[in-house]
């Protein structure tokens, strides 16, 4: 009798410890959650959305678009909150060392307001500027502060010098790599899941669309008008696919499937 008392004792403070286990465990996964949903990516979140939509059609199509108030600016870009994908090799001009760790993102100048992105050349967006050297590039403040401390420079003094992308590759005349010119700086973003750590990032400016790509920011009160315009604008085009689009915020979270699956899993296994 007293064995069977001993048993029931330890499986009972087993399925407390269990419990307390599953509850406190449900409590971190929804909090990492919620820090997820709140976390502050250095861009907009709300209000964008993607389509796709031919490259030479762009200026119509947002021309068509800009009609509705909700909608506040209509660009071309690469996309954010997405999977990571090839890094890509550089150095700084008169440097010898080289490093593998960049990305590139292409922008329309317009697409940079949209996204509501911070950068050293706001007044020039504002004002609608398009002068920008052929091979203009903003970089990162991950980037900026690498060079400055290798390199000991100040902050003012990287505007104009180039940075060499793939500096591997020599072409027929000699030339080395793909030359960019460092022409301002932006905020460091979380351009993929939070689980990556901020690299260094190179955004190629634009004052023409350069995808197919349609980035659209606008009042998200105003989603269900914002969809019926941009199908209606895209119906007006001379396009062979149907009309396709995303919206940011849902690609976000797209983003953290597993962990929402955990976290769900663990509040079904305590109720049980």
């Amino acid at each position: 009798k007293a064995a069977r008392f001993t048993t029931r004792k330890v499986l009972i403070t087993f399925q407390f410890v269990l419990l307390i286990a599953l509850t406190s465990f449900t409590f971190f996964i929804n909090r990492q959650l919620n820090f997820i949903e709140t976390k502050d990516v250095g861009y907009k979140k709300q209000g964008v959305m993607y389509a796709l939509v031919n490259r030479d059609n762009q200026i119509e199509f947002r021309q068509q678009l800009k009609q509705l108030a909700a909608i506040k600016e209509v660009g071309t870009g690469s996309p954010l909150g997405v999977d990571p994908y090839n890094q890509t090799t550089y150095k700084l001009e008169g440097k010898e060392e080289v490093f593998d760790d960049a990305y590139n993102m292409y922008m329309e100048t317009v697409a940079i307001k949209a996204y509501g992105i911070s950068t050293s050349i706001d007044e020039q967006l504002a004002r609608n500027d398009t002068i920008f050297p052929s091979n203009a590039v903003l970089i990162n403040e991950t980037t900026a502060q690498r060079f400055m401390n290798l390199y000991e420079l100040k902050k003012p003094e990287l505007i104009g010098m180039q940075i060499i992308q793939e500096p591997e590759y020599i072409d027929e005349e000699g030339n080395i790599g793909f030359p960019v010119t460092i022409h301002g700086f932006f905020d460091d973003i979380n351009v993929f899941s939070l689980r990556e750590e901020v690299s260094p990032c190179f955004m190629n400016i634009y004052t023409r669309p350069v995808n197919d790509l349609t980035i659209i920011s606008f009042d998200p009160s105003e989603t269900a008008n914002v969809i019926a315009a941009a199908k209606t604008a895209y119906a007006a085009l001379d396009q062979s696919s149907p009309f396709k689009y995303e919206f940011l915020d849902e690609n976000l979270l797209q983003l953290y499937k597993k962990e929402k699956r955990v976290g769900q899993l663990t509040v079904i296994l305590s109720i049980l």
